[in-house]
């Protein structure tokens, strides 16, 4: 976070000035990462979301399966934003969107 400074004066003739500071604090843009994609069988192994993220993702976010998704409750998290298992073991195939958010 940067901040910044504004000072802003009224003057009048033989009066004492009168100031206000305002303050703009300037805040870093959270970072998700850049979407992947990844093949999974439906007796894989349960396997973290979050490994197929790419960039620098912060881990402050969470996943949450997307609407169109054709089953749900495959998605588990640990809370921390790095965690966030996959379990496709024994779904219906097709595809299936997950959304990180931070």
């Amino acid at each position: 976070m940067t901040a910044y400074n504004f000072i802003y004066e009224v003057t009048a003739p033989g009066c004492t000035p009168s100031t206000a500071v305002l303050t703009v604090n300037v805040n870093t843009l959270p970072d998700a990462g850049v979407a992947g994609a990844v093949d999974a069988c439906n007796n894989d192994a349960a396997f973290n979301l979050f490994n197929i993220l790419t960039g620098t993702p912060a881990s402050t976010g969470t996943f949450s399966e997307a609407g169109t998704n054709p089953a749900t409750g495959i998605l588990s998290q640990s809370g921390d934003g790095t965690t966030a298992a996959a379990n496709f073991t024994g779904v219906t195939p097709g595809i299936y969107v997950f959304t990180y958010t931070v």
